[in-house]
């Protein structure tokens, strides 16, 4: 019995480090436009016994252990954002939305996973998610971001330059960090108006 109090505890405190900042209206950085990082060991291997696989997290945290469902899915949809795995957040990040729309870290998430997956109809969902997103918080860079990636996609120069100068008003290094490369970018990279936000 000792044991399952020490593991429950564990999972417990663990989310409650990823879920930091959950009843904030923008996510943590670490959550957004882009995975949650892992420690690799010096050789590159992750330590099986500090699994993040969201199949055993799910499974170490049930019902009535004080953590809500919100904050449960929310985590298992950042884990699988982790793994690269974006069929699955985006199944989870969807249902969540649908339950709780006003969740803009959720709303972000989706829009990121839809951009990274780039199947048919992915971008628009990641137009969608975004929108919703900077309805709920107009300040969040990360919707910005998402939204001007997204209209780059959808071949939309004008809206995506609009969106960029939003993201490079709320916060210009970080665009630059993450514009320059972006692959999502790349048909908006050589106009004026993307080489003015330097």
């Amino acid at each position: 019995m000792k044991q399952s109090y020490s593991s429950t505890f564990l999972v417990v405190g663990i989310l409650g480090l990823l879920t930091y900042g959950w009843y904030h209206s923008a996510p943590p950085d670490s959550l957004v436009h882009g995975p949650l990082t892992t420690e690799a060991d010096s050789d590159g291997s992750i330590d099986p016994g500090e699994s993040r696989d969201p199949r055993f997290v799910r499974a170490g945290i049930s019902r009535g252990n004080g953590i809500g469902d919100q904050q449960r899915d929310y985590v298992e949809a950042s884990l699988y954002l982790e793994a690269n795995d974006w069929d699955e957040a985006i199944r989870c990040l969807e249902d969540l939305v649908r339950r709780e729309r006003g969740l803009t870290a959720a709303w972000v998430d989706l829009g990121y996973a839809s951009l990274k997956r780039g199947k048919v109809g992915d971008y628009a969902r990641a137009l969608e998610a975004s929108s919703q997103a900077l309805d709920l918080n107009p300040e969040a860079f990360e919707a910005w971001y998402n939204l001007a990636c997204a209209k780059a996609k959808l071949k939309d120069e004008s809206g995506a330059m609009e969106a960029l100068e939003r993201a490079h008003s709320i916060d210009a290094g970080r665009l630059r960090a993450m514009a320059s490369t972006d692959p999502d970018l790349e048909t908006v990279r050589a106009s004026q108006r993307f080489k003015a936000l330097d």
